[in-house]
């Protein structure tokens, strides 16, 4: 379980609106208190329909520049998921066995939350911590 966290903020994630969430990110997540960091950037563009999100989206991971982990998807964006209408929690499942729960802090315009990779069959284990910034503004 990673000891450090980023610092506390004021911010308070509110449920933000899926459109709301189309844009370019780039941050970190730190692993072991920040003895380990990987670059992570996440593209979102498309649109909303209904409650679906339709586009195209970009996770890549990497550590010293060299590509950890690299996922596209084209079409509906299963990938990103409300945790519940009410609930301020987006789920992040680019890959299988990588799953991202994030917060959107709606007055940094950040996305922030914890890193888990499935062990076994049914296990979470949390990895580290997230913190991505905005980079360009929502499109769509």
């Amino acid at each position: 379980s990673p000891s450090t966290s980023f610092p506390a903020t004021e911010a308070t994630p509110k449920p933000p609106s899926l459109d709301r969430l189309l844009g370019n990110y780039e941050g970190e997540i730190r692993f072991d208190g920040g003895k380990r960091v990987w670059q992570m950037t996440l593209e979102l563009s498309g649109k909303v329909e209904g409650k679906k999100l339709k586009g195209q989206s970009l996770v890549d991971l990497s550590e010293d520049g060299k590509t950890i982990s690299k996922t596209t998807q084209s079409g509906e964006l299963s990938l990103l998921k409300k945790l519940a209408d009410n609930s301020a929690g987006i789920l992040l499942v680019p890959a299988d066995g990588q799953y991202f729960q994030l917060y959107y802090l709606n007055d940094r315009d950040q996305l922030t939350g914890n890193y888990y990779v499935r062990e076994g069959s049914t296990q979470m284990v949390p990895k580290g911590t997230v913190r991505l910034s905005r980079k360009a503004p929502p499109r769509g």
